[in-house]
């Protein structure tokens, strides 16, 4: 099995990707891997902050993809 996240984020958002904690999660674990970002919004006030996402996986032997967009971030940012 494996797990792909791709996010993007538009042309005014500056990204700051740290590195994961991992690159490996075993399976039927509860373990958990984490990355943190920092995104800055060059046109702020002028500009909503918004952040596209893919995830691909694969179950049973079958090709899975998720997408979504997020809009909702706090004010402010």
């Amino acid at each position: 099995m494996f797990l792909i996240f791709f996010f993007s984020f538009f042309q005014f958002i500056q990204l700051q990707l740290d590195p994961a904690s991992s690159n490996f999660l075993p399976a039927n674990s509860n373990e958990e891997i984490t990355q943190s970002l920092t995104v800055t919004n060059t046109q702020h006030g002028q500009k909503t902050l918004a952040m596209r996402m893919r995830i691909a996986y694969k179950v049973n032997n079958q090709d899975k993809l998720e997408q979504g967009q997020v809009n909702n971030f706090p004010p402010g940012l």
